[in-house]
């Protein structure tokens, strides 16, 4: 940022680490984000956390995420991970067949979001539906139920949601299939990888 005469700000270091992620280059996010916490300039927020989290995802490397997500609390300049920054993680351990550990950190995230004064917010329903979806196709749904219901009726989630998630604990999911964000709308199915001929199987 210095060649270009950018003033450090979390908003660019944030984008320096988006544009690595998008060019498979996660050694340089997290120099990017390493040299900022080295020079202090800017006091890097938890976004520049869940941008770096979100780069790794991007590039199917969770062990990276995770190593990420680890750093994170241990920075004095914020908080520490947030709502989002958990949900980025849980939904791309649960998408990446990381059924265990992403149910153990909706646990956490949800303890987090419980209480009087709460640490942070609960997660995102598309995050719970992602992560029941992964649970479901990986086989781990009815271990975690259980688990899972009490924390998020701790953390308040909203009592219709809870039921609808955990009414689908016993129903097969379907491979292959991306749920939409948008609710009541079907699912569609994930596109098929390009083969070495130039096309996409069938």
């Amino acid at each position: 940022m210095n060649n270009f005469d950018v003033k450090p700000s979390n908003v660019t270091v944030s984008i320096v680490v988006k544009m690595w992620g998008k060019r498979r280059c996660l050694d340089q996010a997290f120099e990017a984000v390493h040299k900022a916490l080295q020079e202090g300039k800017p006091k890097l927020d938890t976004q520049v956390g869940t941008c770096l989290v979100s780069a790794c995802t991007y590039n199917h490397n969770m062990e990276r995420a995770l190593e990420a997500f680890s750093e994170i609390k241990t920075w004095t300049c914020c908080d520490g991970p947030d709502a989002g920054t958990y949900g980025t993680l849980i939904a791309g351990l649960a998408r990446h067949q990381w059924g265990r550990k992403a149910a153990e950190l909706a646990v956490e995230a949800l303890g987090l979001a419980s209480g009087l004064r709460p640490k942070i917010k609960p997660l995102a329903e598309e995050c719970l539906r992602q992560l029941f979806d992964g649970l479901r196709q990986q086989g781990l749904a009815h271990d975690y139920s259980m688990q899972l219901e009490e924390a998020m009726r701790g953390a308040g989630v909203p009592s219709g949601l809870v039921f609808s998630l955990l009414s689908e604990v016993g129903t097969p999911a379907e491979t292959g299939l991306v749920r939409p964000s948008r609710p009541g709308a079907r699912p569609y199915p994930m596109p098929a990888a390009w083969n070495g001929e130039g096309r996409r199987d069938r």
